[in-house]
């Protein structure tokens, strides 16, 4: 994803992070199907960074976490914490529109391996 040269953090990550979901949602190419690859991500889903009182790393869905298919919760999770929209530790920090809770959750072996079989593993974040 291009971003300016310049732009904070917080809108580097929404920028980051707005850019791979729009490619999730986006319907594979006949190479793509060929090879198995399918989405679950639905289209029209917004990101926006962190509320006033969220962690600075804080990504906001325009719809709960809990909202979404365990394969597309996994497959988000496990693209956005592999990325520039992250802090790079293999998880990222999501809740749904302000108040909404704030869940860490992890992209481990087995999400990547069997997108679907579990919802990723999750921890309740406290806002500061």
């Amino acid at each position: 994803m291009p971003v300016p040269e310049g732009t904070p953090d917080a809108r580097r990550r929404v920028i980051v992070a707005q850019g791979l979901l729009d490619q999730l949602a986006a319907s594979p190419t006949s190479a793509e199907k060929s090879a198995g690859y399918t989405t679950h991500v639905p289209g029209g889903l917004g990101v926006a960074g962190p509320g006033r009182k969220d962690p600075e790393d804080t990504l906001r869905l325009s719809t709960t976490p809990a909202r979404l298919t365990s394969y597309a919760l996994a497959q988000i999770v496990c693209t956005l914490s592999d990325s520039a929209a992250t802090e790079g530790d293999g998880s990222v920090i999501l809740g749904g529109p302000a108040p909404a809770p704030l869940r860490r959750y992890e992209c481990t072996d087995t999400v990547r391996d069997r997108p679907g079989s579990t919802d990723p593993p999750s921890s309740e974040v406290t806002a500061a």
